[in-house]
């Protein structure tokens, strides 16, 4: 199990269990059963983000050497692996970024690409389909993306707010991505390039790809489904 596969798990689970809290305490409202479960799924998929700033990262090499042209530019511009794509920062950059574009009128849903992209994604970083490293596969994935970008864009949003959660998604899987390294041996300098030598560690999962991190993965699957079981249930849906 890759650490890539972590990062969505733990972001997804996150995400959906932090949901309805987050939409007490800062919007005084509720969100609905299917805003919760989509904020979780499309969480997920950001939580991979931060390491395009490595070639041979699953996101770098997702789309050949398209994504692995992107990934070198990344890693350049940002110094590095765990530099500057996993910082406070680029959070910001990313929200900041994702609401001025669904804010513009040049598409009907400008918001289905960013959608469509964390849902591929975790299809793919989770394996959502046959002979997972084939040609068919990839457009299992893509359907699938489709299929539930097509769901949260016409039936996810309620009264006026519409997908108001959307840019607050791509950054909470970042945050939720930098937290993961934050608990490896490794660590993240969380506030490169101010302070480039303040890495930021608790290493309670140790190495990469280690036993540790593998059982975390596990109870990161469980809490997610969890999540998502219950509040489908509360709303009367399962």
């Amino acid at each position: 199990m890759c650490m890539g596969r972590t990062h969505v798990l733990m972001t997804g689970a996150l995400a959906t269990l932090a949901a309805q809290p987050l939409a007490n305490i800062f919007l005084d409202r509720n969100m609905s059963a299917g805003e919760v479960v989509a904020f979780g799924a499309v969480t997920a998929g950001y939580g991979l983000l931060p390491d395009l700033d490595h070639p041979q990262a699953t996101l770098g090499r997702v789309l050949g050497p398209v994504t692995k042209a992107i990934a070198t530019v990344t890693a350049t511009v940002s110094g590095g692996h765990r530099k500057g794509t996993h910082t406070i920062w680029a959070a910001i950059l990313a929200v900041l970024g994702v609401t001025w574009v669904v804010s513009q009128d040049f598409a009907a849903h400008p918001e289905a690409i960013f959608i469509f992209i964390s849902l591929f994604l975790v299809a793919m970083i989770l394996r959502l389909g046959p002979k997972p490293r084939s040609g068919p596969a990839e457009l299992t994935y893509a359907a699938i993306a489709a299929a539930g970008t097509a769901a949260i864009v016409y039936f996810v949003p309620v009264g006026g707010d519409g997908l108001w959660w959307l840019p607050f998604a791509v950054g909470a899987g970042i945050i939720g991505h930098v937290l993961g390294d934050i608990l490896t041996t490794e660590g993240v300098p969380v506030l490169y390039p101010l302070f480039p030598k303040l890495v930021v560690k608790f290493p309670i999962l140790g190495s990469t790809d280690s036993a540790r991190e593998h059982g975390f993965a596990w109870v990161c699957t469980v809490a997610w489904m969890g999540g998502a079981w219950f509040a489908l249930s509360g709303a009367g849906l399962l």
